[in-house]
C-alpha cells in the first residue's frame, strides 16, 4: 500500500517498498528514521521532479510522522452521478470537483452535501457510499498546511445549475462518462484517482435507487 500526498501537480509517495513510477523522472529515498522525513519535504519543495518516493519501514507510523509536520485541515467533497453524466466544475480556469472546508462541529458527510449545493446551485444530493479520501499540501499565510479531502459517490436530479462565482467557479456542468474520461488529464493530479473510483463505482447497477442516509 502507498500513501500519495499531492502538491500541485506533483506527488510523494509514502512506501514500503519501491514502486514502479511510469516517470522515470522520480526522486527515491529509503530512511530508517521518521525525522529524516522534514529534510526530504524540504528538498521536494525546493526541486521541481514531478514524483518523490520515501520507502520507510512502517507505512502507518511514516504517514503519521510526515502528518505531524503540517497543520492538518479537513475538507469533503463529492462526485454527483446521474443517468450517465456527472456533475463536475471548472474554478479558476481548471476542472475540478466540488469540495470544501468541514466546519467546527460538522460531520464529513454533511459537509461534503453543503459544499456541492453551494458550488454547484444542485438539489438535494444524496449520498451513496464513500470514495476514500485524497491528501494534498497548500500554503496559505506562508505557511505549510495538508488538507485531508474525503469524497463520496452522490446522486441528485439534474435541475438548474448555479455556480459559486464568488469561490473562483465559472461553470458547473455535467459531463458523460466518455467526456468526463477525455477531459480527466484537465482536472488536478489529486482528483484523477477518485474520478476513477467513481467510474468504476457508478458502473453498479441501480445505484441511484440505493441513496444512504446522509
Amino acid at each position: 500500500m502507498t500513501k500519495k500526498i499531492f502538491v500541485n501537480d506533483r506527488q510523494i509517495l509514502i512506501s514500503t517498498q519501491i514502486a514502479e513510477i511510469p516517470d522515470a523522472n522520480c526522486l527515491t529515498f529509503s530512511i530508517t528514521k521518521y525525522k529524516e522525513l522534514g529534510s526530504l519535504l524540504k528538498v521536494f519543495l525546493q526541486d521541481t521532479h514531478p514524483t518523490m518516493q520515501i520507502i520507510v519501514p512502517d507505512l502507518k507510523e511514516g504517514f503519521r510522522s510526515f502528518k505531524a509536520l503540517f497543520k492538518v485541515v479537513d475538507a469533503a467533497g463529492g462526485i454527483v452521478h446521474h443517468d450517465g453524466k456527472f456533475l463536475c466544475i471548472v474554478r479558476n480556469g481548471i476542472w475540478d470537483l466540488p469540495k470544501g472546508h468541514i466546519e467546527k462541529n460538522e460531520k464529513p458527510r454533511k459537509a461534503a452535501i453543503r459544499e456541492v449545493v453551494e458550488e454547484t446551485g444542485i438539489a438535494d444530493p444524496k449520498i451513496l457510499g464513500k470514495l476514500g479520501s485524497t491528501w494534498h499540501i497548500y500554503t496559505s499565510a506562508g505557511n505549510l498546511s495538508l488538507k485531508r479531502t474525503r469524497w463520496y459517490a452522490m446522486t441528485a436530479e439534474l435541475g438548474t445549475l448555479s455556480p459559486q462565482t464568488e469561490e473562483g467557479i465559472e461553470a458547473a456542468v455535467w459531463l458523460k462518462r466518455e467526456d468526463l474520461v477525455e477531459r480527466k488529464p484537465l482536472f488536478w493530479l489529486s482528483l484523477r484517482d477518485t474520478i476513477d473510483k467513481a467510474l468504476i463505482y457508478f458502473e453498479k447497477p441501480s445505484l441511484e435507487n440505493t441513496a444512504s442516509k446522509s
